[in-house]
């Protein structure tokens, strides 16, 4: 449910009213109360026809969507090290933004320190195009930097390139988690989906002994390890095996997530075409870990008819943007959220210019831009109606473009 902007509403008192003027008796609206934590901030009193209990209040989650972020400089970054990567994934989501080796700028990566020294920038995903132990091993000094930081540190890597001596070098530094995304069980469907690839066992070695350094070092409580699993349709079958390998190597949790559809052509390995396949792989996978002790994150099933209901609100451009090694700042990870470069401008210029507080004011709004309306990450594949409106954000149009082109709405 959204709400436009009330001017001068701070402070002021609201009455909400939930009516159907075509309700049928025993079909009406309804409304959920509660009296607990889930009770909707500042909630007063509920009316009804009935006496309510004083104290429930709606069960409900309340954002504001100010256009001015209450921060200076976002807290959070996903940072991509190079423009360039160690292999050609089928569904890599930053093909557009590789076609040759760009690294960020020294007076950039500086600027990032500063922020963090200042208590800024308080974390930090190391994700995209680039692997952070590729840019390693092609110019030593990328874990140093990052390291040096004093944050709170995810790495997202393919592990091709880590190796012993960058293990037992990560263990004893900041990082808190480690996410090794794999994708198969087999070697030949690695290496169909994972162009470019070293024989998989070498990763799965690469998972067990990050766990066995782990344990080494003593960080099993404050240092997780997770196998990632993009689902499509020719590689599902596959998964029991995967859950199994996981379980192996000792790493905490396996992490599936569908193929977001960033390309026309990979539309056909969609799950969304698939329904009764992956609602029953699902459920044989979830037997499997809970057999195995191993967290197996793999979303809800999927449905014959579409969800009903809003779409989840985004709270990303208030808090974290994406930097990417060719100055680009993204809004998100999705293609097509840039919002300027940081050659041009500074971070910070960028977090409180214009278009970002256009972005603000419309991403959780009824008319979110076109990019935000198919996203894949607040929308799951339940949400989309047909195959047109799955393949919707292939045809967005790119964020700053839309966002600037409207000047109504400044």
């Amino acid at each position: 449910m959204y709400f436009p902007t009330l001017a001068r509403s701070k402070g002021r008192l609201l009455a909400l009213t939930i009516a159907s003027p075509d309700a049928n008796p025993g079909d009406a609206v309804t409304a959920w109360l509660v009296r607990t934590a889930q009770r909707i901030p500042g909630h007063v009193r509920c009316h009804a026809s009935a006496p309510i209990e004083e104290g429930f209040g709606l069960q409900a989650n309340l954002i504001t969507s100010n256009p001015e972020a209450d921060i200076t400089y976002p807290k959070g970054l996903l940072y991509s090290p190079l423009s360039s990567c160690n292999m050609n994934c089928i569904h890599c989501i930053s093909r557009a933004t590789r076609p040759r080796a760009i690294r960020l700028s020294e007076r950039i990566r500086q600027d990032i320190k500063a922020h963090a020294q200042e208590q800024q920038l308080n974390w930090m995903f190391t994700d995209y195009s680039g692997d952070i132990f590729f840019a390693e091993h092609k110019q030593p000094g990328e874990l140093d930097f990052i390291f040096s930081l004093g944050i709170a540190i995810h790495i997202d890597t393919n592990a091709a390139y880590l190796d012993a001596a960058m293990i037992e070098k990560v263990m004893a530094s900041p990082v808190d988690a480690l996410s090794i995304s794999i994708d198969a069980a087999q070697d030949d469907t690695y290496r169909r989906i994972r162009v470019g690839s070293p024989p998989i066992g070498q990763v799965f070695d690469t998972a067990k002994a990050v766990v066995a350094e782990r344990a080494r070092q003593g960080r099993q409580s404050n240092f997780r390890v997770y196998l990632g699993f993009t689902m499509m349709r020719s590689n599902l079958h596959e998964l029991p095996l995967f859950i199994q390998k996981a379980a192996d190597a000792g790493v905490d949790a396996v992490g599936c997530r569908h193929l977001e559809l960033y390309h026309a052509d990979m539309e056909d390995e969609s799950l969304f075409h698939h329904k009764a396949y992956f609602n029953s792989m699902r459920a044989a996978c979830l037997a499997l870990a809970k057999s195995l002790n191993i967290n197996l994150n793999i979303g809800e099933e999927l449905w014959e008819h579409p969800a009903s209901g809003g779409r989840a609100p985004c709270p990303t451009p208030w808090s974290s943007a994406v930097l990417l090694a060719n100055g680009d700042l993204m809004a998100c990870c999705v293609p097509g959220s840039k919002m300027g470069n940081v050659n041009d401008q500074p971070i910070e210029a960028l977090w409180q210019g214009e278009a970002y507080r256009r972005l603000r004011a419309r991403v959780n709004s009824q008319d979110p831009p076109s990019l935000c309306k198919s996203c894949p990450f607040r929308n799951s594949l339940n949400d989309y109606a047909n195959p047109q409106a799955l393949r919707a954000g292939l045809s967005a149009v790119p964020l700053l473009e839309e966002l600037m082109a409207d000047t109504g709405r400044g």
